[in-house]
């Protein structure tokens, strides 16, 4: 996913929830609030880039 168009589908998200948290009756967030876990977002050539430099060896996975 581009980062313009995860920045869009974001946006859409949390204008969500601004819209659904002035409403008392609203689930939304006490349903998010149970998910477990996060979104991680990792940008792949940045982080072979700093792996390899940590781990030499794998300088040769990222060429693969």
């Amino acid at each position: 996913m581009s980062s313009s168009a995860l920045k869009k589908q974001a946006q859409a998200v949390l204008d969500d929830l601004k819209a659904s948290a002035n409403k008392a009756d609203s689930s939304t967030r006490k349903v998010l609030e149970k998910q477990h876990g996060q979104i991680l977002v990792i940008n792949k050539k940045r982080f072979m880039t700093t792996l390899s430099q940590l781990v030499p060896q794998t300088a040769r996975l990222e060429k693969s």
